[in-house]
């Protein structure tokens, strides 16, 4: 039995299938989380600068305000009203909107404030979650989400993290879509061959 390549009809039909798509990831899943979720923390290379504090200091209430629509047009509407919205997620829509009207030094100042409240768990876990939540339906760069990682992953060693269903499930969401953004078409094709050479999984074939 030959191995298995990305282009294999064989296995492209295999892999059309929902379930063993699914398959496929939770090996992979599992990889990822031991061989780069599980490593440590590293700090900055270069500090951030006074200045550059500022600016993520002003968006840090930015953005929780933004979530919570304590801003423009929703400020002034009623609880009832604030809460139907939210609850229809409106209040994530508007962070996107938020995060999409920054660019440049904005743009590293906004996401250095992301990770700052993701962190501040012990003020607003649920908020916190809606902020991973939202950062993984954004359409990030890999660079830009590698910033954000650190936060996360200094947020889910925490008791909180793991007491807090709410946070808890945020960051399993989010760990789930990082893993499948680094699953090569080559290691799913390695995957597959493993399940196939595996007589558990040859006689589901």
């Amino acid at each position: 039995m030959g191995e298995a390549s990305p282009r294999d009809h064989e296995f492209l039909d295999w892999y059309s299938q929902p379930n063993n798509r699914r398959q496929i990831g939770a090996v992979w899943f599992e990889e990822w989380e031991r061989d780069h979720w599980a490593k440590d923390v590293s700090e900055p290379e270069h500090p951030i600068t006074p200045e550059e504090q500022a600016k993520v200091d002003a968006y840090c209430p930015q953005i929780i305000n933004t979530l919570e629509l304590r801003t423009g047009k929703f400020k002034d509407v009623a609880k009832a009203t604030r809460e139907r919205l939210l609850s229809d997620f409106v209040g994530l829509n508007e962070f996107k909107r938020l995060y999409d009207s920054t660019s440049g030094e904005d743009r590293t100042a906004i996401i250095r404030a992301i990770g700052t409240v993701i962190e501040r768990t012990e003020q607003h876990p649920q908020l916190s979650a809606d902020v991973i939540y939202g950062v993984r339906h954004f359409v990030l760069i890999q660079g830009e989400l590698a910033q954000i990682d650190p936060s996360i992953k200094r947020l889910s060693r925490t008791q909180l993290a793991t007491e807090n269903e709410t946070l808890n499930s945020a960051i399993r969401s989010y760990k789930v879509s990082r893993s499948n953004d680094t699953l090569t078409p080559e290691r799913a094709a390695q995957i597959y061959q493993s399940l196939r050479n595996t007589p558990s999984q040859a006689s589901q074939q």
